[in-house]
């Protein structure tokens, strides 16, 4: 789990019924610069978190979307510099070129909010304050989940092929190292293959193509860096009949995201472990944002709290799925 800088779900819940008491007081204009709603299931919901908190808490929510393009994505936080916002919560595309933006928003006395994706800063520019704090799920501590989980259902031994996001965001980077993390510690298991599906279905599907030609039967398992790219390789091995090889039994499909659809195949047994991490942080972002609105202060960084999910939990929890 994360260090001390961490909140575990019950400081989290602490702090939100803090929260509860100031927010709404006062009517704050913030902006969004989200990464790319079209990206996938999990981005879709995190949108209409954000849009929706907004809503019930009385704020003007100034939406910016960047389409996964990061100097579109820069402009648009310059965008929202120059509209004079009260603050600004950035959702990187990646993890690269933020120094210059940020610097203006300190410049102008914005204060910036990071969500979900972290951010790599040039180092002269990392004690300067440049962002308030970070919210987010530990992407290392899901990719070791999906490694452990792997490591036990295998017995330690398993040639996968892993489905990245795009290589200069977060998730991909830190899902990455810590699924290595833990597949270093079983001389049987082994990585294969390792290409980026960019969170689409669609790509996802084809690079799962090109592995089944190379390795087919070979494969042990599919790590997905989320949920639609395991979907993609769920229907490329599906389409690949000439194989004889099935989802879920030949091959084991672990993703991240843990989306209704992640569930929905998990009972039909073609996924076998989905590692939450979730979109429906708009209301914990947006309190934290008018707490430091209001001259209060925050930990620089804030996890939520991820479970793993598998056939036989998966059942009990669909029904409460909201993304």
């Amino acid at each position: 789990m994360p260090g001390s800088l961490s909140l575990c779900a019950s400081r989290l819940l602490l702090l939100l019924s803090l929260l509860g008491a100031v927010c709404g007081a006062q009517a704050f204009t913030i902006g969004f610069a989200q990464s790319d709603t079209a990206e996938s299931d999990w981005r879709k919901a995190n949108t209409e978190s954000f849009r929706e908190s907004a809503r019930e808490l009385g704020i003007d929510l100034q939406f910016k979307d960047a389409g996964g393009n990061t100097e579109v994505q820069r402009r648009q936080v310059q965008e929202l510099i120059d509209a004079k916002v009260d603050a600004i919560v950035l959702s990187a595309n990646e993890i690269h070129g933020w120094d210059g933006v940020l610097l203006r928003a300190r410049k102008a006395r914005i204060p910036v909010v990071v969500s979900d994706r972290t951010l790599a800063l040039q180092p002269e520019n990392q004690d300067k304050g440049l962002f308030v704090t970070w919210i987010g799920s530990d992407f290392r501590y899901e990719g070791r989940a999906a490694a452990a989980w792997l490591a036990q259902e295998s017995g330690g031994h398993c040639n996968i092929v892993e489905i990245q996001g795009p290589p200069d965001a977060a998730p991909s980077i830190e899902r990455g190292k810590g699924f290595r993390d833990v597949v270093a510690l079983f001389p049987g298991m082994k990585v294969i293959a390792s290409r980026p599906g960019m969170w689409r279905a669609e790509q996802a599907r084809e690079v799962m193509n090109g592995y089944l030609k190379q390795e087919g039967a070979n494969i042990c398992a599919v790590f997905a860096h989320n949920d639609n790219m395991a979907f993609g390789a769920v229907q490329a091995i599906e389409e690949n009949r000439q194989l004889g090889l099935k989802p879920g039994k030949d091959i084991l499909i672990i993703g991240v995201d843990a989306v209704r659809h992640g569930f929905e195949l998990m009972q039909e047994k073609k996924i076998n472990a989905l590692v939450e991490c979730n979109p429906l942080i708009g209301k914990v972002v947006l309190k934290v944002v008018t707490e430091i609105l209001s001259g209060r202060s925050v930990p620089p960084r804030m996890y939520t709290e991820d479970r793993v999910y598998t056939l036989y939990n998966a059942a009990a929890a669909l029904p409460s799925r909201r993304y």
